[in-house]
């Protein structure tokens, strides 16, 4: 969907940085088509923007800050806002941007596969092994096949460091992890960041 003018409104005066704050409210389109470059050239002469004014998004799939780029036409999500919520798993799940900002309770003895979205800008989620040991499978979290290796970082498994600069899975391995373990991932659009901790050695593990 194309930029609507009549749903961006002025919400205050100028910021300190002499831009303004205001609001475009598209249920009908998503943060990405918004984040589209040019989407907001239409906005740029008949609204008066600048490089320094800052636009709170309300989406199909949920909510976040823009700054745009009046000259270039090129669109930034500042912060991208989830629901925050939990949610406890027992069967495979491909995660969408609606997910955004969840804690996922893994809880099943076979294990959880799960598949993130493409990497996109704020999109961060957590996973916890839940009560139920995994005895098999473990729990997995991939990313998909557009992205490939584009999961970097750093966990802490056992006491000592577990790191990868390019994977594609996260395993929280059977009969290693065990219930309380975590990992945290999050998005700059391009690659995945990882966090987590794993009790006893190979709990966590990179593929």
């Amino acid at each position: 969907m194309s930029f609507t003018k009549n749903a961006l409104k002025p919400i205050s005066v100028e910021n300190s940085l002499a831009g303004k704050l205001w609001m475009y409210e598209e249920t009908g389109a998503t943060l990405a088509a918004i984040s589209a470059a040019s989407y907001f050239d239409g906005a740029a002469p008949e609204m008066n923007l600048t490089d320094e004014d800052v636009i709170f998004v309300i989406a199909s799939d949920g909510m976040a800050f823009f700054r745009v780029n009046v000259s270039s036409g090129t669109v930034t999500i500042l912060d991208r806002m989830g629901t925050s919520a939990i949610e406890v798993l027992a069967a495979a799940k491909t995660l969408t941007a609606a997910d955004n900002g969840k804690t996922f309770y893994l809880n099943v003895a076979t294990g959880v596969a799960i598949t993130l979205p493409d990497a996109a800008v704020g999109l961060k989620y957590k996973f916890v092994h839940g009560a139920t040991a995994v005895t098999s499978n473990g729990h997995v979290i991939s990313a998909t096949d557009d992205d490939g290796d584009n999961i970097k970082g750093t966990t802490i498994v056992n006491g000592s460091e577990v790191s990868t600069t390019g994977a594609d899975v996260i395993t929280m391995t059977a009969n290693a992890a065990i219930p309380g373990d975590w990992v945290s991932i999050e998005s700059d659009g391009t690659n995945w960041y990882v966090t987590g901790q794993a009790a006893a050695a190979t709990g966590i593990a990179f593929s």
